[in-house]
């Protein structure tokens, strides 16, 4: 190789680690962009579940209706249990089982948008969305 085929291997490189370092400061930035729109994206899919499934023995607003509990403190529950009650139902109550694999008509993936909707405690968007 000549030496200005040197120099151009050189500067390629120096490009390529230049344009890594930039990308690398710009990550943090777009993968919390990137989760706080799959966020979104969860509690818009959440609540549209919910209107269809939950609102009939849960209420508008999570409040609860008669024997069934109120929602609104979701947000405090431990998130595997919640996953589970949906997913699985609860025994002996009216509470029943959403998940595909137990006889339901909810996705894993469906069941976590639920989750997530429930925990962000958005309340208003919810009944909102009912009233449509």
């Amino acid at each position: 190789m000549t030496r200005q085929m040197h120099w151009i291997a050189l500067i390629g490189i120096l490009m390529i680690v230049a344009g890594l370092g930039i990308a690398l400061l710009n990550e943090p930035a777009r993968q919390a962009a990137a989760a706080e729109s799959l966020h979104m994206a969860m509690v818009a899919e959440g609540t549209d579940l919910y209107a269809q499934n939950c609102v009939a023995c849960h209420g508008a607003s999570g409040e609860g209706i008669a024997a069934y509990p109120p929602l609104t403190s979701a947000a405090a529950m431990d998130t595997q249990l919640i996953y589970n009650t949906i997913e699985r139902g609860r025994y002996n109550t009216a509470m029943a089982a959403f998940g595909v694999d137990e006889g339901g008509i909810l996705t894993a993936m469906q069941i976590d948008s639920l989750v997530v909707a429930l925990q962000a405690d958005t309340w208003d968007t919810v009944a909102a969305r009912v009233a449509e």
